[in-house]
């Protein structure tokens, strides 16, 4: 499969959804991108950190995804509304820009 993510940014973290049809991306510009890889189609882009997105999973009932990000936030989303904050937590685990 080839999708291309416009604007050009490299992925950090991926995850498949269940049967592998979808895919959720975290990348380098603070965005998460959803891919539909049947179609090989962009199904949506948001913008979930200030910085890289290192991390990313689906809940198991794959309604939430969860991020990680350089900021030091881990988000829980709605996959129904991606732009929509469902919890932020502070989170120490993952890289953090010091400049910020």
């Amino acid at each position: 499969h080839k999708v291309e993510l416009m604007p050009a940014a490299s992925v950090n973290s991926f995850c498949y959804n269940h049967n592998g049809t979808m895919l959720i991306a975290g990348c380098s510009d603070g965005t998460i991108r959803a891919l539909d890889l049947t179609s090989n189609k962009s199904l949506f882009t948001w913008q979930a950190h200030i910085g890289d997105v290192c991390g990313v999973a689906y809940s198991v009932d794959e309604t939430e995804v969860f991020s990680v990000g350089s900021d030091g936030k881990l988000f829980k989303w709605s996959v129904h509304k991606p732009d929509k904050v469902l919890k932020s937590y502070d989170y120490e685990g993952c890289f953090r820009d010091s400049s910020r």
